[in-house]
């Protein structure tokens, strides 16, 4: 179950093994039957009742519906992208360095119920910047809208995400990132989830389809085109309309290139693992969300039970796969 649906192109990252010329989920003996719940809150509902054996999951959504049901007894299992993907950013010749130099000025947004505002609030907070009355949010909406509110002056920095940002100046508008504070630079991404009493169940059936997900991520970080190319060839209803299937084809891998190093853990992390999380990343978490008198125990929130198994392959066959695939 998940809110972003299946033709959301990001997915062709991890959905690119189902094509049966790569046949890496045939492989495994697994399938997938994807249902759009509409909104992060039906997705964790969905998981509770047991309607979806799992779903995407980002501490800007499942904190807040852990701390209002305690009892769901949901999980983290695998990080699909195990490091932050948002940062604010300004116009390439604008005077702010560091965020800092933001205190007072009006930061475009999403709106507040995105993670690019999370995110930002709790970096100004860790600079001592009240974010509630040192900072201006205007929402400006996903992608397109916030570059002409950049542009135009209506804002003066936008804290989004990495495919939005490129969204942005794929529209003729040029940002620069600014720095993320230290507390921003050990946060977990996005996940996926499933509740506890699920994950013990079909625990080997997870360990077969995430190691899947993670050849297809493998497969993907190495071939973006292929992998975007595939995605088409299974699901063509996920073409953008107005586009060629190749300005398609090039505008999804230059997407999935901005996101590719998310795919995998920080280089500075102890856990090298595809998909792995730790307690810190989940504790940086909590702190962007104001939750710590909520969850004192981040450890309770993930487990790394299957990420051996999902990495028990050859790596550099499915490289060498990549390097050298034509559809």
């Amino acid at each position: 179950g998940s809110s972003l649906g299946l033709y959301e192109l990001p997915n062709a990252g991890w959905m690119c093994g189902f094509h049966k010329k790569l046949g890496f989920y045939a492989d495994e003996g697994v399938a997938v039957d994807y249902t759009n719940t509409g909104n992060s809150a039906n997705s964790f509902n969905a998981l509770v009742s047991g309607a979806s054996d799992y779903g995407l999951v980002t501490a800007t959504t499942i904190l807040p519906f852990l701390a209002q049901n305690p009892d769901a007894q949901l999980i983290s299992f695998y990080a699909v992208i195990p490091q932050p993907f948002w940062y604010v950013a300004v116009k390439p010749d604008s005077p702010y360095k560091e965020l800092k130099d933001l205190k007072g000025k009006s930061i475009g947004i999403v709106n507040q119920c995105d993670t690019g505002y999370f995110a930002a609030k709790a970096m100004f907070k860790e600079l001592g910047i009240d974010p509630g009355s040192d900072v201006n949010w205007v929402s400006v909406g996903a992608g397109g809208p916030a570059g002409p509110a950049l542009a135009g002056g209506r804002v003066d920095a936008l804290a989004e995400w990495d495919v939005l940002s490129s969204v942005i100046e794929k529209l003729g508008f040029p940002l620069r990132a600014l720095p993320n504070t230290p507390g921003q630079q050990h946060v977990i991404g996005a996940t996926y989830g499933t509740k506890r009493a699920t994950f013990e169940k079909k625990r080997d059936v997870f360990a077969r389809y995430f190691r899947a997900v993670t050849k297809s991520t493998l497969f993907a970080y190495n071939n973006r085109e292929a992998a975007v190319r595939l995605f088409f060839d299974m699901y063509p209803e996920a073409l953008p309309k107005g586009k060629t299937r190749e300005q398609a084809v090039t505008d999804g891998a230059a997407a999935l290139d901005v996101r590719k190093e998310k795919w995998f853990p920080d280089k500075s992390d102890a856990d090298q693992r595809i998909g792995a999380q730790s307690a810190i990343e989940w504790v940086n978490a909590v702190k962007m969300m104001d939750y710590e008198d909520k969850f004192s125990d981040t450890k309770q929130l993930f487990t790394n039970d299957i990420i051996d198994e999902c990495n028990k392959f050859d790596k550099n066959a499915i490289v060498d796969m990549a390097k050298s695939f034509k559809l």
